[in-house]
């Protein structure tokens, strides 16, 4: 099992942990967080204030 484990922990540092693999992938989710949040800033509401008591 350690072997196994010694192996996929190459395989990750040898693939993902480059930083040029890295720079895509957070660029990716950076782009992604954008896209998502662009719709609700659109969107977005302010409460309303509620209105004053009529006499």
């Amino acid at each position: 099992m350690k072997k196994l484990d010694n192996v996929v922990a190459q395989h990750i540092e040898q693939r993902l942990l480059q930083s040029k693999r890295l720079e895509q992938i957070l660029s990716a989710t950076l782009h992604r967080r954008k896209e998502r949040a662009e719709p609700e800033r659109h969107n977005y509401n302010p409460p309303l204030a509620p209105f004053p008591d009529r006499p």
